[in-house]
């Protein structure tokens, strides 16, 4: 662990070794972008995860609907887009709570990674996303990146 990390808890800094890549979107959906970015993706056939602000999936809940069905993975990004690292463990708690029931009742999907905005991350980030209640804690984004394999 580096600086921060032994604060803020671990951050990634290299990926593995198998050289993959994988696309992330952050801050959808968007009604201007989303659609292209997926016009794009399924034009030529590659996955994706987004990370999804709760605030903006209730806006435009067809957009969120539409990154599920066209297989894409769907990860937390908050609901209003806060910079988390001087929010203290409720501020959190309800950030986290409120975009996985956004992206859950929009998308019919639970997110399972989580990427915090701007990368501000908290002291409290790691306790409240694994003590959250009554839902899957959301996972770090590298681990659900694993598990999101890309196929041709």
């Amino acid at each position: 662990m580096m600086g921060f990390d032994l604060i803020f808890g671990p951050s990634v800094e290299r990926g593995p070794r198998n050289r993959r890549i994988y696309l992330t979107f952050d801050d959808g959906p968007n009604e201007r972008a989303t659609p292209a970015i997926l016009d794009t993706l399924a034009e030529f056939r590659v996955p994706a995860a987004f990370f999804l602000v709760g605030d903006h999936v209730q806006r435009f809940p067809r957009l969120a609907r539409r990154v599920v069905k066209e297989g894409h993975m769907v990860g937390n990004h908050t609901h209003n887009h806060v910079k988390l690292h001087f929010a203290g463990r409720e501020q959190i708690r309800d950030q986290l709570e409120m975009a996985n029931r956004a992206i859950e009742c929009a998308a019919g999907r639970t997110p399972r990674a989580f990427r915090a905005p701007h990368g501000y991350r908290s002291p409290f980030l790691r306790s409240c996303a694994t003590g959250r209640r009554g839902n899957p804690a959301p996972r770090p984004q590298t681990a659900a990146a694993r598990r999101h394999r890309v196929t041709p």
